[in-house]
């Protein structure tokens, strides 16, 4: 979309607003900068503009079971948590082009690939400060 006469697509980092740390319920740090889709705008082109992900960063995408990977230029990972922010599903590597999701997930989680390979089914994440 480069060649779009509106130029390139933002990262994620000018869509999203301050990001947050994601921790562990043990307390423990897992990311130290989520980006939160709240936005429609951050919620529509998600990472499509973001080149890549360094390994503290990931976007928490509240209200969201299923996710594309389209148009993406990296394999990425995915973690879908439920209402309470348990882990229901992960998937690491998501190649691009694919459709991916968990059946109960309210929040997606998308990292650099082999990020969420920390995770298993049953961990539970939040956001913190």
């Amino acid at each position: 979309m480069s060649g779009d006469a509106r130029g390139p697509l933002p990262r994620i980092d000018r869509l999203c607003g301050t990001p947050a740390s994601v921790v562990r319920d043990d307390g423990t740090e897992f990311a130290r900068r989520a980006y939160v889709a709240e936005r429609w705008a951050s919620r529509l082109v998600g990472l499509l503009g973001t080149r890549e992900l360094n390994g503290d960063e990931l976007l928490w995408i509240p209200r969201c079971g299923w996710v594309h990977t389209w148009g993406m230029g990296m394999p990425m990972s995915c973690a879908f948590l439920d209402a309470e922010g348990v882990v229901v599903r992960v998937v690491d590597p998501v190649p691009p082009w694919r459709v991916v999701g968990a059946r109960g997930a309210r929040t997606t989680v998308e990292g650099p690939a082999g990020m969420c390979r920390a995770l298993r089914v049953g961990d539970r994440l939040g956001l913190g400060g």
